[in-house]
């Protein structure tokens, strides 16, 4: 990363400047659909702003990592919603292509589990519960378009992985310090770094396939749990003055970039809208206020600065 890009990345701290993430505002589609742009953001914003700058000989994202190819899966499924949204708002089937380019390539690349259930691992080979999620809104979204019954069965199996903890070779996790919530680990590891965004993420994914597939009814179980767990840790992620990436059972919480606080606030926004539940729009609107203050973006950036350099 230049001197510039760092330099640039920390001055949003100190300058107010446009969010990475946008809400969607309306639902003026040229396609009506009942699941809509995923997360209800703007997830197109992606495709041009170089965020996919390398492709394989199918058209599916890849990183490059000391040479050769790496396919990770939320940087291939989101690039699929990104183009879904495009669709919506276009009528071109054209953009449909990547998603069931997607949808091949998550049928063919997976891990299956001793309880026959289909995983995506993420760094460091270990499970993640925002990778399930994600695969769950393309093949959501397929079957929208495309009824197979084989794919209700492909997303059975990929929603038991919610339904087995961590040691188990699932993605349910456990908070040390609320006896009572459990958590779909974006980080399926002990112990726990339960991480927000991917939290979310993980349980819209219920929710989208469970909108697609109404016959698939533990994934509309485990979704409303999702929002009960999401609800019972939210003032764990309130430090007082910004919100905690992630919150570790043993080791320090971590604050979260303001990339990620921006975020936070959109996810949380957008399950104000599908629930009516004013809880969650009163947690985004205290976040919001949070990032509109110049003394809080300047202190969680100092914070993130010194976290930084305390890892070198």
């Amino acid at each position: 990363m230049s001197l510039a890009h760092k330099l640039k990345k920390i001055s949003i701290y100190f300058v107010p400047g446009k969010p990475y993430w946008r809400s969607v505002k309306h639902g003026d589609w040229k396609v009506q659909s009942a699941i809509g742009p995923f997360m209800g953001m703007h997830i197109k914003d992606r495709l041009y702003d170089n965020h996919y700058d390398k492709f394989d000989e199918e058209g599916l994202p890849i990183r490059m990592a000391e040479g050769k190819r790496v396919y990770n899966y939320t940087t291939i499924c989101s690039y699929a919603l990104a183009n879904y949204e495009l669709y919506l708002e276009t009528g071109d089937r054209k953009y449909t292509e990547p998603l069931f380019k997607t949808l091949d390539f998550l049928k063919r690349k997976h891990e299956t589990t001793p309880y026959n259930g289909i995983v995506f691992p993420g760094k460091q080979d270990s499970l993640s519960a925002m990778n399930q999620g994600e695969a769950l809104a393309v093949i959501a979204r397929c079957y929208e378009l495309d009824p197979r019954e084989e794919l209700v069965e492909l997303a059975r199996k990929i929603t038991l992985a919610y339904q087995y903890k961590v040691e188990e070779q699932g993605v349910l996790g456990q908070f040390e310090a609320l006896k009572n919530t459990r958590w779909y680990e974006e980080k399926a590891v002990i112990p726990g770094k339960h991480i927000l965004n991917g939290m979310c993420y993980a349980t819209v994914g219920l929710r989208d396939i469970s909108i697609a597939m109404s016959q698939l009814k533990e994934a509309e179980e485990l979704w409303r749990a999702g929002l009960q767990y999401i609800k019972q840790a939210l003032p764990l992620y309130d430090t007082g003055s910004w919100t905690y990436y992630w919150v570790a059972d043993r080791d320090p919480h971590y604050i979260a970039s303001m990339m990620y606080h921006n975020l936070h606030i959109c996810q949380l926004n957008y399950l104000a809208k599908v629930t009516g539940d004013e809880e969650f729009a009163q947690w985004a609107g205290k976040f919001e206020k949070y990032s509109g203050s110049s003394l809080k973006r300047m202190s969680a950036g100092l914070q993130i600065i010194k976290g930084k350099w305390q890892k070198r």
